[in-house]
């Protein structure tokens, strides 16, 4: 895992709906206790999708929360509330995914994203990379 300060320069922020959850925001310093209940989050997200590709028929394989790299980016948005987001994914190559977004098209399950709300202990938008 890899926690990677907010840059408000970095242009990764300002496209579709990442404008929304970081614009105006600033960088959050995560304790280890907001840690422990962004992963607990993290596993009720990845927990829900699950069960819900297996209630609408799909047979492919689910995601396991702890099967991947993840990049942790927390920020307090506008409104003061502690927000997270996770960038997971399957591998890379070195240590650069420590230190910058990895971004990909396509991947499938290997790739995927969610929102989490620490202030209202909630996860949203939990996204994953199609084929």
């Amino acid at each position: 895992m890899a926690v990677l300060s907010y840059d408000k320069t970095d242009e990764y922020f300002y496209r579709d709906s990442r404008k929304e959850l970081f614009g105006g925001a600033t960088n959050l310093e995560l304790t280890p206790r907001e840690l422990v209940l962004t992963d607990s989050l993290l596993q009720q997200s990845v927990a829900a999708w699950n069960r819900y590709q297996r209630q609408h028929g799909y047979t492919g394989p689910l995601l396991n929360s702890k099967g991947y790299k993840r990049q942790l980016i927390a920020v307090i948005d506008t409104a003061g509330e502690k927000r997270v987001w996770i960038n997971g994914f399957c591998g890379a190559d070195g240590s650069g995914w420590k230190k910058r977004i990895i971004q990909v098209w396509d991947g499938g399950i290997c790739y995927f994203n969610v929102k989490l709300n620490l202030s209202r202990k909630t996860w949203e938008e939990l996204d994953v990379n199609n084929e």
